[in-house]
């Protein structure tokens, strides 16, 4: 049987705010399943940074490592910490965003900040309002991630709601969500973002295996979806409530993002970025 495809906005920086100009809206609304700003980021910056990651990996890369339900051994590579995996550990994710600052300022160092880059488009789509960096009493989250998968790597299914898995945190007063990623670099093959137009229900958590990180297949069984390989300097948005997993990498080159997410407030003006 054919999975039904479900349709991904494909536009440029110049064109986008004109042609879609309620594309976020649109999207929470799951009328697309994502936005693809094609050149977004200057190749050759993409292959400058990639170039520092790679003869500076130590200083730069974090690995960790743990053992999933299964047994298998999976590591994690990134730079920044991803607010994920620090829900219970307040002081070590702080502690690891001051030294991710410093991180991103050597990376970055005599390019455009795509950061900052992404912050200011995010403002662009959504003019009314006051586009911020989310922060507790003043100290301010971590603003960016990148993720590197190396051959073999996948993601999981599953979906991102900081309204539901970080309560307590600044970021859980607001209640829709959105990913940007900045695509750096893909792997040879693999290395796709399938998003699935299915929103979660509390009987998933029901139905999911014990002590597994992501859920089964049969969660998105017949939904529609939209599969997303980007290309270097590519900015792509879409809504992470609704599940979403990303195919295993292959080959030699790693898949290397930025990842930034957004939530915009119901009460005020604002919109709150973190890592």
């Amino acid at each position: 049987m054919t999975t039904p495809t479900w349709e991904a906005v494909v536009t440029t920086p110049s064109r986008v705010v004109e042609d879609y100009p309620d594309v976020l809206h649109e999207m929470a609304n799951l009328k697309y399943g994502a936005v693809i700003i094609r050149g977004f980021y200057a190749k050759e910056h993409c292959r400058e940074v990639i170039a520092r990651i790679e003869q500076d990996s130590d200083r730069f890369v974090t690995t960790k490592e743990y053992v999933n339900a299964e047994g298998a051994k999976i590591a994690l590579r990134y730079i920044g910490p991803g607010l994920g995996q620090y829900v219970n550990d307040r002081e070590g994710f702080f502690r690891e965003s001051r030294i991710a600052d410093a991180k991103f300022e050597l990376l970055y160092r005599g390019l455009p900040d795509p950061r900052a880059m992404v912050r200011e488009m995010i403002g662009r789509l959504l003019p009314e309002r006051r586009v911020i960096v989310a922060h507790e009493e003043g100290v301010p989250y971590g603003d960016a991630v990148i993720r590197m998968m190396l051959d073999g790597d996948e993601s999981a299914l599953h979906r991102d709601s900081a309204m539901t898995y970080f309560k307590g945190w600044m970021v859980s007063q607001f209640p829709t969500q959105f990913s940007s990623l900045v695509c750096f670099q893909m792997p040879e093959s693999g290395g796709e973002l399938s998003v699935f137009k299915r929103r979660w229900t509390p009987e998933d958590d029901e139905r999911r295996p014990k002590g597994t990180t992501g859920y089964t297949a049969s969660v998105v069984a017949g939904a529609e979806v939209c599969t997303i390989r980007p290309q270097e300097g590519d900015l792509y948005i879409f809504h992470p409530e609704v599940f979403h997993d990303i195919a295993a990498s292959h080959g030699a080159r790693a898949r290397v993002n930025q990842g930034i997410f957004i939530a915009a407030s119901p009460h005020d003006s604002r919109v709150v970025t973190w890592g």
